[in-house]
């Protein structure tokens, strides 16, 4: 039986993108909503600032998930173009989601921490599910 050779694929095209898109989507989303619903300036900046948190945050979460899912077999990572627009659909993702999840500002910090974990996780694991391709016969661990 003749031995396939996996192609190498190049780790920049696939990390590269998976730390500085979601920074990127994240930040165009805040700025567009900062556009069309005519918020103060402050406001902006403030939600410019807290956007590259979360892009640093999943960049993060999104090489963990690339890597479980490559690990149990399940997807390998996208790269290149893929990879910059899923990373950039996870950070608008991302905001969109706390949008929706985030509680109360009464409520305790231990809540929103809660409620930021969970968009970032959910968001990084619904796109890169979605955009990831199934692992071919040849991908073996040895």
């Amino acid at each position: 039986m003749k031995r396939r050779v996996a192609r190498l694929v190049r780790v920049r095209s696939w990390l590269l993108p998976t730390l500085l898109g979601p920074g990127l989507g994240a930040l165009l989303f805040v700025v567009g909503h900062g556009l069309v619903s005519g918020a103060s300036l402050a406001r902006v900046v403030a939600e410019v600032v807290a956007s590259c948190v979360l892009g640093a945050v999943l960049g993060t979460v999104l090489s963990l998930v690339d890597f479980g899912l490559l690990v149990a077999r399940l997807r390998t990572p996208p790269t290149s173009t893929r990879a910059w627009v899923s990373s950039a659909l996870a950070g608008a993702g991302a905001v969109l989601l706390w949008r929706w999840l985030r509680p109360s500002l009464l409520s305790a910090p231990s809540s929103h921490l809660v409620a930021l974990l969970l968009a970032v996780i959910v968001s990084a694991l619904v796109v890169r599910v979605i955009t990831g391709e199934r692992p071919s016969a040849w991908l073996r661990f040895s």
